[in-house]
């Protein structure tokens, strides 16, 4: 296990940290965000050595989004766009905390395949998991 410090100055620098992180691990490699975390993920994880990518409470923006365009938080590294969203091709997991009061969650609604984890929703104080389409393997 490591854990990546992310200086928040661009999303840019975020994968750049990430991914020397990244480099120095054996093996495959399953990322974790929270919160701003998923975006830097989302971006990371088309590293050859990624595997799957886990969110927790966390942004999964689609190519061209950014956190930015979701809340105003005032921070700089939030409007750095994605620009290949690792979820279309990793396993991902999206639990979501419907009491985190960070990031609302989003209705429940079933995702198409190919498309962004799909959040379920679970009462108060619990979260919940869905999985999106486990890709073939090569």
């Amino acid at each position: 296990m490591a854990v990546v410090q992310n200086p928040t100055l661009s999303l840019e620098g975020d994968v750049a940290s990430t991914y020397q992180v990244i480099d120095r691990l054996p093996g495959p490699v399953t990322l974790v965000g929270h919160s701003y975390g998923g975006v830097v993920i989302t971006e990371a994880g088309s590293h050859p050595e990624v595997n799957a990518l886990v969110y927790i409470a966390a942004f999964a923006p689609d190519q061209g989004e950014s956190v930015a365009s979701q809340v105003s938080w005032g921070v700089d590294a939030l409007a750095g766009t994605v620009s290949r969203p690792a979820w279309r091709t990793e396993r991902a997991w999206y639990p979501v905390a419907t009491d985190d009061r960070m990031i609302p969650p989003p209705p429940s609604t079933p995702c198409p395949s190919g498309s962004a984890p799909g959040p379920s929703r679970s009462p108060p104080a619990t979260a919940s998991t869905s999985r999106s389409p486990t890709p073939s393997p090569t």
